[in-house]
């Protein structure tokens, strides 16, 4: 249908990735006997996502006010998402300490090689 256009070519993608998802996820927990509590999967990221989004749209459009380069407007909205997306996700407990010292870990193993 192409009066769906571009708009609905990235929205069956998406769609298309979360069923690949999720059919990925029942097979792991299915053959691992995995429990997912789907508040920790699903709720607390898209409650960060949310208000990640929020402060992009707020700083791109102080940002660019104040800028009027849009290279810098784009660059400081990503970065000042990426800083609140990290903040809430420690801030609701999407993130533990565990998860942070496991990827500590890694780092460091990255690093020896």
């Amino acid at each position: 249908m192409p009066q769906f256009g571009i708009q609905g070519t990235s929205t069956a993608l998406v769609i298309c990735y979360v069923i690949m998802a999720w059919l990925n996820l029942a097979d792991v927990c299915k053959f691992s006997g995995l429990k997912v509590k789907l508040h920790i999967l699903l709720f607390k990221p898209l409650v960060a996502a949310a208000g990640m989004g929020l402060v992009i749209l707020l700083s791109q459009n102080y940002l660019f006010a104040h800028t009027q380069y849009e290279i810098l407007t784009t660059a400081g909205s990503a970065v000042n998402g990426l800083i609140v997306y990290i903040l809430l996700l420690v801030l609701n407990g999407g993130i533990s300490g565990g998860d942070l010292n496991r990827l500590r870990a890694i780092i460091c193993l990255k690093n020896r090689h």
